[in-house]
């Protein structure tokens, strides 16, 4: 069967008992202003970090079935995700998801891509290992294959075996800027991980390692480790301290990141980043959810 066939069945339940459903707006706007060393300003609606602003409607359905949808307002250049639709979906939560959504892989802080996938969350050795595992189609030169993570909240392993993944402006940003990424017909074919996270007080520590591996028209193979320490004294304010390397070409990079809240559901969030020893970028994103 088709991935289209199998998501048009999903889909199927959603629209024979969705006769009232319950419907909420949700809003994620993020303009963001940044500076470039030696490369010139620019503002966007989407922030360094592969963070887009978006508009959203999310229905729940009669049965307990709950059907997402949210729409970019600014699509990022040579992006290879090129429609206008960030997520669009029908679930029945916790149990699968069917339609386009972000892959399961690691904390999608390395990896994280919105494809036309199944996906389906269980349990492993009685039921006591997590597993979320999408077959994912994005079309011909997009991401193809299956995507999982084994594992709870803390810690997890996660895969990726197909074609044409890393090629959306959301992923590998510890590498590269949104708007470098290679775009169609590119990507990985093989994809390993491994990352963990872990609360002290009122430090959280978290990590990401991934291998990429069997690259596309001659890509060569890259690793990519992020790091972060986040200060979170209250719920209104706190600060990352981050480190990230990456191979192919050899990047070291860190930043330190702040959010704010300034007003009710509005958050100030500055950066300032370095690269390989020098300053290369520093912005602030104004970030309102509602």
């Amino acid at each position: 069967m088709r991935l289209w066939q199998a998501l048009a069945l999903c889909f199927a339940p959603a629209l024979v008992f969705a006769q009232t459903p319950d419907v909420q707006v949700k809003t994620d706007l993020g303009p963001t202003f940044r500076n470039i060393s030696g490369g010139g300003s620019s503002a966007h609606w989407y922030d360094p970090f592969g963070h887009m602003s978006t508009i959203a409607l999310q229905f729940t359905l009669e049965p307990g079935l709950r059907a997402y949808i949210s729409q970019k307002i600014e699509r990022i250049p040579h992006d290879g995700d090129t429609t206008q639709i960030n997520e669009s979906y029908v679930e029945d939560v916790g149990v699968w998801r069917a339609g386009k959504q972000y892959l399961p892989f690691g904390q999608q802080r390395i990896l994280r891509e919105s494809v036309l996938a199944v996906r389906s969350d269980t349990d492993l050795f009685l039921r006591v290992l997590p597993l979320h595992v999408a077959a994912c189609d994005g079309g011909r030169g997009h991401q193809r294959g299956i995507v999982g993570r084994i594992g709870g909240g803390a810690t997890g392993i996660s895969f990726a075996f197909g074609q044409h993944f890393g090629i959306s402006g959301t992923s590998l940003t510890q590498a590269r800027l949104p708007e470098d990424s290679p775009g169609i017909g590119h990507g990985y074919d093989r994809l390993l991980g491994v990352d963990a996270k872990r609360k002290v007080g009122v430090v959280a520590f978290a990590g990401e390692y991934v291998l990429l591996r069997g690259g596309e028209l001659g890509a060569p193979d890259k690793d990519v480790l992020d790091i972060t320490a986040t200060l979170a004294p209250s719920l209104t304010r706190s600060v990352t301290l981050g480190y990230s390397i990456a191979t192919a070409p050899g990047i070291q990079s860190m930043r330190l990141q702040g959010s704010f809240l300034v007003a009710q559901s509005v958050w100030a969030e500055p950066w300032i980043r370095t690269r390989n020893g020098k300053m290369f970028d520093t912005g602030f994103t104004l970030r309102v959810r509602l």
